[in-house]
């Protein structure tokens, strides 16, 4: 497998999906998280008297754990205020391939072997580690 040499972000909007993007749409994203994160707090803002705080405890009804939901007045101003949409989160190990077929299962079971000797030539901690598994940066 091909180790990508451009520089790629990974951004989640859920946890179901993941895409990696180049620097330029990286940033063309930024900006639309910003003014979205703008335009969110305002709408929030716009309607305090109608939201509630969400908060959650768990019970234990005849053993069981179970989420409980509660809402309540207190501390909506500091929740908005708080607000953040995610945002892409460089990857600087990317490599070109699925890590579900057969090739790619090789590559990763042979991974940390392959890249001990340019590990040490390099002097690089990150070098010798996998960033990208299954689809998620780690």
């Amino acid at each position: 497998m091909k180790k990508i040499d451009e520089r790629l972000y990974q951004y989640s909007p859920t946890s179901y999906c993941g895409i990696f993007m180049p620097e330029k749409v990286m940033k063309k994203l930024v900006k639309l998280t910003a003014d979205f994160e703008r335009e969110v707090r305002r709408t929030l803002l716009d309607n305090i008297d109608d939201l509630y705080s969400n908060d959650w405890g768990l019970a234990y009804p005849d053993g069981k754990q179970t989420a409980v939901l509660f809402a309540n007045k207190s501390d909506i101003k500091r929740r908005i205020d708080l607000f953040k949409a995610r945002q892409p989160i460089y990857c600087p190990d990317v490599y070109l391939g699925n890590p579900y077929n057969d090739e790619g299962k090789l590559f990763l079971k042979s991974f940390g072997e392959e890249n001990e000797s340019e590990n040490d030539r390099q002097n690089q901690g990150s070098a010798g580690s996998v960033r990208n598994v299954g689809g998620r940066c780690l």
